[in-house]
C-alpha cells in the first residue's frame, strides 16, 4: 500500500481507467436476456417479467424503462408497436410501447416528437384503467406532462394519482424535481424546497435522500450556462467553487452517504443512477476519499446522467481515479 502510494506520488503512475457498461440493464441479467430476445422479436420473457412485477412497483418502472430504452436506434414500428398491437388489452405492452414512443421521439425532435409524446399519452391513460393500482403509468405522464408544458394544476393532478399508489416511488420524485427546475417550470428555491422536504421526510434508508444532490445537479447546470459568466470557463469555476464552500451542500451530500449508502433499505431500481449522483456530489464536494467506496459501488455501471454536466465518461474516469489515488494518501 506505501509503495503504491509513492509511486502514484513521485512517478505519475495513475490507477487505469474502468471498462465501463453501458447497456440499460446493468447487472440484471433476467431483464438483460428479456430486452435483447425483445429486440430479436420475442417479446415473451418481457411481457412474463413484467407480470411478475405486477405490484413490485420500483423494479417495475425500471424494466418498463429498460425494455423502452432498448428501442432508441429503431424506426416505426418497433417491437413494442406489435406487441401492443398483438395484445392491446395488456397495460404492460401499453406502458412499454409508450415509453418506447418517447425514447424513439427524442431522436426525431420537432412536431414529429410532439405527436409520438401525445400519442403517448393516450396510450398511459389507457395502461392505467387496466392497471388501476399501478403507479407506472402516473409517473410517465409526470414526464410527458413536463415535456409538453403542462401547468401547475394539471401536473399536481398527476402528482396526487402517483403519490396516492406509491407515497416513495423513486422515478415520480426525480420526475417532480425536473418539473419544478428553473430549465423546465419552476425555480431554484422550488426545487430544493420539494427535495429537502421530501428527503428529510423519507423513511429510513430510503434513495430519496439523493434528492437534494439531484437539485445542486440542476442548479449547477443552470448557473454554469445562465449565471453571470454564462457558457465560460470563469463561470464553470465559480459554479464549482460556490458549491464547494457550500455548508448546506456538505451536509447534504453526508446525509446521502450516510443515511442512504451506508445503511440503504433495500437495492432500488436506480441503484446505480443514484449511485452515479452521489459519487458525482462527493467528488464536487471534494471529498475524494469518501468517494472510494462509492465508486467500487458503482463498479462499471457508469451512467451519463450527472457527470454529462462536467464531461460525460472522461469526468467520471477522473473522479474515480481521484478517489482510488485520496484513499491510499
Amino acid at each position: 500500500m506505501i509503495v503504491g502510494s509513492v509511486a502514484v506520488r513521485f512517478f505519475g503512475r495513475r490507477p487505469p481507467d474502468i471498462v465501463v457498461d453501458v447497456n440499460p440493464a446493468q447487472d440484471d441479467v433476467e431483464l438483460r436476456q428479456a430486452a435483447g430476445k425483445a429486440c430479436g422479436g420475442d417479446w415473451g420473457p418481457a411481457r412474463d417479467l413484467l407480470t411478475a412485477l405486477r405490484h413490485d412497483y420500483d423494479r417495475r418502472a425500471r424494466v418498463v424503462q429498460v425494455l423502452a430504452e432498448s428501442t432508441a436506434g429503431d424506426g416505426q414500428p418497433a417491437w413494442p408497436d406489435r406487441w401492443a398491437g398483438a395484445d392491446p388489452v395488456n397495460p404492460d405492452a401499453l406502458l412499454v410501447r409508450a415509453r418506447s414512443l418517447i425514447v424513439r421521439g427524442r431522436r426525431t425532435g420537432g412536431d414529429e416528437f410532439h405527436r409520438l409524446l401525445r400519442k403517448a399519452v393516450l396510450l398511459g391513460d389507457e395502461a392505467a384503467v387496466l392497471a388501476p393500482d399501478d403507479p407506472t403509468p402516473w409517473a410517465q405522464r409526470l414526464t410527458l406532462m413536463t415535456v409538453l408544458g403542462a401547468d401547475g394544476d394539471t401536473f399536481e393532478h398527476g402528482w396526487a394519482e402517483l403519490t396516492a399508489r406509491d407515497p416513495w416511488h423513486r422515478e415520480g420524485h426525480g420526475c417532480k424535481l425536473t418539473y419544478l427546475c428553473r430549465r423546465w417550470r419552476g425555480s431554484h428555491e422550488r426545487m430544493f424546497a420539494f427535495a429537502r422536504e421530501i428527503a428529510h421526510a423519507a423513511p429510513a434508508g430510503s434513495p430519496l435522500r439523493v434528492l437534494p444532490l439531484h437539485a445542486a445537479d440542476e442548479w449547477a447546470l443552470w448557473e454554469t450556462h445562465h449565471g453571470a459568466d454564462g457558457g465560460t470557463m470563469r463561470q464553470a469555476l465559480s459554479v464549482i467553487h460556490t458549491q464547494r464552500e457550500d455548508p448546506r451542500f456538505h451536509a447534504e451530500v453526508r446525509a446521502a452517504l450516510e443515511l442512504w449508502f451506508a445503511r440503504p433499505a433495500y437495492r432500488h431500481g436506480l441503484w446505480f443512477h443514484d449511485l452515479n449522483r452521489l459519487a458525482h456530489a462527493l467528488h464536487r464536494a471534494g471529498q475524494h476519499q469518501q468517494a472510494r467506496p462509492v465508486f467500487a459501488a458503482i463498479g462499471a455501471y457508469f451512467e451519463d446522467g450527472p457527470w454529462s454536466y462536467a464531461g460525460g465518461e472522461p469526468a467520471f474516469q477522473q473522479a474515480r481515479r481521484k478517489a482510488l489515488t485520496a484513499a491510499t494518501r
